[in-house]
């Protein structure tokens, strides 16, 4: 219980004022709860868009959902893709493209990653609404579950490219028992509520992110807290691509 408020903490901005004991294990035993944050991010999105669609149309509601999907997680995420295409687009030798990551300031290929971020994600999420209105409540429900159940599959199988930092309360420390439960949380919500085209997206969607991980690693060395965040942020998005291909 302390390792999944622990996480819900850690992952986002709902506010939990409990004060956590923790262990050297904590963060790691909570990866077995990455699942069930997304789908608690997923259903805010999902009631942002419920109400706001009774006020605005619903091309303008779904700028609020985006915001509302960044804005609960304090912008984590994005921040780890801003850092990382900085760092991985530099060019640069990997101990460099290091110290260009922990760089609090922003660069140009930051700046771009989340424009290109944002800009896929209303765009997918328009060509849904088009297709399916009903599937697009699906999308914003269960995109946040894939690339957080990603994530926590990507957290075993990485290694820590730095010696000190957040993503080391995670990296350094693992376990292949909260890992399988994280996965097999996953698929669960996606079978019950898409059955075989849930298993589809999901494991599309967990391919590319693997992909983009073994690209990281080979310019790295390793993986990072910013560069987890990445792929979380660049899976979302493949996800929301994913339920339009199912549509199309």
């Amino acid at each position: 219980m302390k390792s999944i408020i622990l996480t819900f903490q850690f992952l986002t901005r709902i506010p939990l004022p409990i004060t956590i004991d923790i262990q050297e294990d904590s963060f790691v035993k909570g990866i077995v709860c990455f699942p069930i944050v997304g789908l608690v991010v997923g259903l805010y999105n999902v009631l942002i868009y419920f109400f706001l669609c009774r006020l605005l149309p619903k091309e303008v509601v779904l700028i609020f959902a985006i915001l509302a999907n960044i804005s609960i997680t304090g912008a984590l995420h994005v921040d780890g893709l801003a850092d990382t295409c900085d760092g991985i687009f530099s060019t640069r030798k990997a101990e460099h493209m290091l110290e260009i990551m922990r760089d609090s300031r922003i660069g140009t290929h930051g700046t771009l990653g989340i424009i290109f971020d944002l800009l896929f994600r209303y765009t997918i999420l328009i060509q849904i609404l088009k297709v399916d209105p009903e599937m697009l409540k699906m999308a914003l429900l269960l995109s946040p579950v894939a690339s957080r159940t990603v994530m926590g599959l990507c957290i075993y199988f990485s290694t820590y490219a730095r010696k000190e930092g957040l993503g080391g309360l995670y990296l350094s420390c693992k376990k292949i028992v909260p890992t399988i439960c994280c996965g097999m949380i996953g698929f669960v919500f996606f079978v019950c509520f898409l059955e075989i085209r849930g298993i589809f997206i999901l494991i599309s969607s967990t391919v590319v992110g693997f992909l983009i991980k073994y690209v990281i690693e080979r310019k790295i060395g390793g993986m990072t807290g910013d560069t987890l965040g990445a792929i979380h942020e660049v899976v979302e998005v493949i996800c929301l691509l994913l339920f339009l291909i199912i549509e199309c």
